[in-house]
């Protein structure tokens, strides 16, 4: 039986790790705008998807040890925070360096979702009931789709 609660924190992770999912392609449609706006060609822009994917990369071994140290909840947040502030000097972006910075901080955090919900649903539910869980949390990859 799944409990309110875990129901509560499963739509939180799954609102979390759904930001993180559309963040990686949603940039994909608006690099031709991006490239004309700051003045780069095409293998600068390509900077903008390479380093998110780069850095997200880093931050997941990185966020997974570190919310094994200091609790999932803690560095859950603390990921919501970096992706959040990555969005914001991504749209803020006054160059196309603050646009890079913005990304990487965005990689950053997103990396670190993934792992520490995975991590969250197992520390929460009961042996019976993760697997349905963790496929609730990965089905968001399929609704980026749309």
């Amino acid at each position: 039986m799944v409990y309110q609660g875990q129901t509560r924190i499963l739509i939180l992770l799954l609102v979390g790790v759904f930001m993180g999912s559309l963040d990686i392609g949603i940039v994909g449609p608006a690099l031709p705008a991006i490239g004309t706006y700051f003045g780069v060609n095409e293998r600068l822009l390509s900077w903008v998807f390479t380093i998110y994917i780069l850095f997200f990369m880093i931050g997941t071994p990185l966020m997974a040890k570190l919310s094994d140290i200091y609790g999932r909840k803690t560095v859950y947040l603390v990921n919501i925070l970096l992706f959040a502030a990555g969005s914001v000097i991504t749209i803020t972006s006054l160059s196309f360096d603050m646009v890079l910075l913005g990304r990487a901080i965005q990689g950053v955090g997103a990396g670190g979702l993934f792992p520490v919900a995975n991590a969250f649903i197992g520390d929460i539910f009961p042996p019976e009931k993760r697997g349905g869980a963790l496929g609730i949390l990965s089905s968001v990859w399929g609704c980026q789709e749309f």
